[in-house]
């Protein structure tokens, strides 16, 4: 029950940062989501450089970082990716989006708590990602 009710915080956290998103310019947006990764002790220029795989790796190595906020995290560079497509940064998207994929896929298969939206989400950027591959 605690475990669900974190993750239900950390759902409607992440929904405030999106709704607050919405009514910022593509700038704004991006300044808001460092900041709010910096809360989360990762560095938003590092994002970039790392591999995905070296990215998940040092997450899963912290011992301050559950599942659900894995699940934030891999929110937050989404919604970063989905901000440089806006800006015509499409390398720079597609880096992202490839590095929230890995780990809401994480998510998805160790959390006990399926989810509908977060499938969809997965399906979503990976259909991104294919079509980017292939244009």
């Amino acid at each position: 029950m605690i475990k669900q009710d974190l993750i239900e915080r950390m759902s409607k956290e992440l929904a405030k940062v999106v709704a607050e998103l919405l009514g910022f310019d593509t700038a704004q947006k991006l300044e808001y989501i460092n900041e709010y990764l910096n809360t989360l002790d990762i560095d938003p220029m590092s994002l970039l450089d790392m591999d995905a795989d070296d990215l998940l790796d040092d997450l899963l190595d912290r011992e301050d970082v559950q599942l659900a906020h894995l699940e934030l995290i891999g929110n937050l560079i989404q919604q970063k990716a989905r901000v440089y497509y806006e800006q015509d940064h499409d390398a720079f998207g597609h880096n992202l989006m490839k590095k929230a994929i890995l780990i809401l896929k994480h998510v998805d298969e160790e959390m006990d708590t399926f989810s509908v939206e977060r499938r969809e989400l997965i399906a979503s950027m990976m259909r991104d990602v294919w079509d980017e591959e292939f244009e």
